[in-house]
């Protein structure tokens, strides 16, 4: 940034103070124009409190209101995002969606897509979702955070016709993962989750160990889904 040489405005962050000038900011940012415009008692201070934000987030967009340049990394990034919708900089936050697209892979891809749908970022969205959809199997082995989806977002995704997976086995063990992450709650409502498991598509060997070892299955109404899907597969069709 550069020097204080007649700065007119303090904006204090985290108790870290960051000498500035009123035109600078009001030209970069709609937020601050307003500010200094409203007739309120920040447009005549010395020093404006900023809550919404942490230091070093303030001063990497400080950074880049003065010098047209933004720092955008990996621990940075949704900061810069979250502090950029509050102070309306769509070019930074497009900026630091662009650089969360580049960074996408299967140990972050839900972080990343439950992120996109909080901040309404479209290509982060899509390009998550994407990912998360293509690597199924990956996702599932290698993101911690596939436990901690809720039921919605797990229905949402094995419900999903793109779902890329070789067969349904797969698609089982990923909600038994999941039931057994918080054991006695999910049990509970796996019933629910489980009429949006495509068994008919399991493997016969698979279905067989389901149907006579399977835990989670022993309920009416599961075992009515395993026998629906076992008729389908060892009935053979009437010509």
């Amino acid at each position: 940034m550069t020097s204080n040489t007649f700065c007119d405005i303090t904006l204090v962050v985290d108790d870290v103070s960051f000498p500035c000038h009123k035109v600078i900011l009001s030209a970069a940012s709609t937020y601050f124009s307003a500010m200094f415009q409203s007739g309120m008692k920040e447009a005549n201070a010395d020093k404006v409190q900023l809550k919404f934000c942490e230091a070093e987030t303030m001063k990497v967009l400080l950074e880049y209101f003065y010098t047209g340049s933004i720092a955008i990394n990996e621990d940075n990034c949704q900061a810069l995002i979250e502090a950029a919708g509050h102070l309306n900089l769509e070019d930074a936050k497009i900026d630091c969606e662009t650089y969360m697209v580049s960074q996408i892979d299967s140990p972050n891809c839900i972080g990343f897509l439950r992120f996109a749908k909080a901040h309404d970022l479209k290509e982060l969205l899509q390009t998550s979702q994407r990912h998360l959809l293509d690597n199924f199997e990956e996702v599932v082995m290698k993101s911690e955070e596939f436990v901690e989806m809720s039921e919605d977002e797990l229905v949402d995704l094995i419900s999903d016709d793109r779902l890329n997976t070789q067969d349904e086995d797969l698609v089982f063990i990923s909600v038994q993962k999941w039931v057994e992450a918080s054991n006695i709650q999910r049990r509970e409502i796996f019933p629910r989750i489980a009429k949006y498991i495509r068994f008919s598509f399991c493997s016969n060997d698979f279905l067989i160990r389901l149907m006579y070892q399977e835990g989670l299955m022993k309920n009416p109404e599961c075992k009515d889904l395993l026998n629906r899907a076992s008729y389908s597969v060892f009935v053979p069709e009437k010509k």
